[in-house]
This record gives structure tokens, sequence and C-alpha cells, in this order.
């Protein structure tokens, strides 16, 4: 029986675990990692502002600094146009990949290293073509948001995003706004610590189904708290009518659920045979 609940368990941590992947493309672009959301560090007005990496295809972009993150997604501070972003591992570190950046007069006017540790980009002789000035930027690589939990999209551009910390809208394929919903990840966080606590207590069963029946309330917070987002935030932003759908962030969240009810009905169903046989002594 500990063998049952063992695997209920550990298919419990596994959906957790699923539900803080990162999405990866079937087909990456060879700059897709270094794409997406960076804090600026450095330097001068531009420390603590937003930068966001851009396609523009498979080796061009453009690196654009919000003035207003994140009340205000689209006005910018500085631009950097058509930079040409050149992949090179590097020789001295295995685990480490290098991407120079050029710009149109081919240039190198930065670089990108990603380590394992994180994402780190440099830019030093990039042209800003809002003050055409060239500054010195620093910035670091945001973590992605994860597996969405839900999404609908509107016939006319629109875009809106549940992930576990946040929910998006977009606009034409640019974001526009960006809402915190830190609460979903710190309940499947507790959760999760919940349920490895429970693995480890399989020589006390009346504490397993405890914890399991506190983990049934975390999980029921998640998921209603995410239906609240979506009810009375997201759908009526835009064709309050439309439903949209649900993501493998959602199913993950209701296959944990259900796997942690199994695992409670075998601990439960193991502590009366263990009672019974007592008895019969």
């Amino acid at each position: 029986m500990k063998s049952s609940i063992t695997i209920f368990a550990g298919l419990f941590v596994f959906f957790f675990a699923l539900l803080g992947c990162e999405k990866e493309d079937l087909n990456p672009s060879p700059i897709s990692s270094i794409l997406g959301e960076y804090d600026v560090n450095c330097c001068s007005y531009d420390i603590g502002k937003r930068m966001k990496v851009i396609p523009k295809n498979d080796s061009v972009v453009d690196i654009r600094i919000l003035s207003d993150y994140p009340n205000n997604l689209i006005v910018c501070n500085r631009v950097y146009k058509d930079l040409t972003i050149i992949p090179k591992r590097s020789p001295w570190l295995v685990d480490s990949v290098f991407f120079y950046i050029y710009n149109s007069s081919h240039q190198q006017v930065g670089d990108i290293r990603t380590p394992k540790a994180g994402t780190y980009l440099q830019l030093w002789g990039g042209l800003d073509s809002l003050s055409n000035t060239i500054e010195f930027i620093s910035a670091t690589k945001i973590a992605t948001s994860g597996i969405s939990i839900w999404q609908k999209i509107g016939s006319s551009g629109q875009k809106a995003e549940l992930f576990s910390n946040q929910w998006l809208l977009f606009q034409n394929g640019k974001e526009v706004a960006a809402h915190s919903t830190i609460a979903i990840a710190l309940l499947v966080t507790v959760s999760t610590v919940i349920t490895l606590v429970t693995v480890f207590s399989y020589k006390n069963r009346i504490r397993q189904m405890m914890l399991g029946l506190i983990n049934s309330l975390v999980l029921a917070g998640a998921m209603g708290y995410a239906f609240w987002v979506i009810f009375k935030e997201a759908v009526p932003t835009f064709e309050p009518e439309t439903q949209g759908k649900y993501g493998y962030g959602f199913y993950a969240l209701v296959v944990s659920l259900l796997a942690n009810m199994i695992a409670n009905r075998l601990i439960r169903k193991d502590e009366m045979l263990v009672q019974s046989s007592n008895r019969m002594r």
C-alpha cells in the first residue's frame, strides 16, 4: 500500500513540476533563448526599468526600454533597431553561450552571456533611435512565466493569458497590460512542499491524512483564485461572451487535486486495515 501512495504522491509532484516548466518551441529560433524581458541594472536613469528583446526574424531584433512598466507597456525611453544577433559557444565554458550583437554597419555593439545562472546583456555601442545617442546598458533576463493556465483570443487582435504568477493582456501581439497573480504561484509552492513532507511521513498515516486534507484546501484555494482572476478580471476586458480555453497549467492543477484525493483515500484505507488487524490480535 505504501508503494501505491508513493506513486500517487510522485505523480502529484510531477504535475506541479510541469506547471512551473518553461514553454519550449518545437522549432526554436537560434536566438529564442535570449528573447523576452530583462531588468535593466545599469546605467544612468534606466536602472530598474524593463527592457524587451523583440525578434524581427531569426537573427535580427529590436531592443526597447519601457518608460513606465507595468503601467505603460508601449511608450519607450530607448529603442535600438535592427540589431543582428550571432550565437557562438564559449570555448572555455561548456555550459555558456555567447551572443554577439552587431549594428547595421556590422560593428559589434554588445554581447549576451547565457550561463546556467541566467542571461546577461550588455550594450555599449547601440544607437538609441529616439535620442540619437549611445548609452551603456546592462540588463538581466527575467524568468519566464511558465505554462499557461488559461487564455482567450479576441476577434480584433486581443489576447489574454493567465500564468501562475501573472496574467497578461496583448493587442496585436504587443503586451499592453500585466497584472500580478503571485498568490497562485505561492499556493502551488506551498502545496508542493506539503506533498514532499507527506511522502516522507509514511510511518505516520494520521499525519499523512491531515497533510492531505490541508493540501486539498491549498489546491482548492489556488484553483478558486485562478477562477476568480479569469472570470472577474480577465474575461470582462474584451468580448465577455467568450470564455476562452484552459491550458496545460489548469489541467495540471486538476490532476494534482485528483491525485491528492486518491492518495488520501488509499492512506485512509491502509489505516483502517491496520486498525482492523490490531483488533484481531
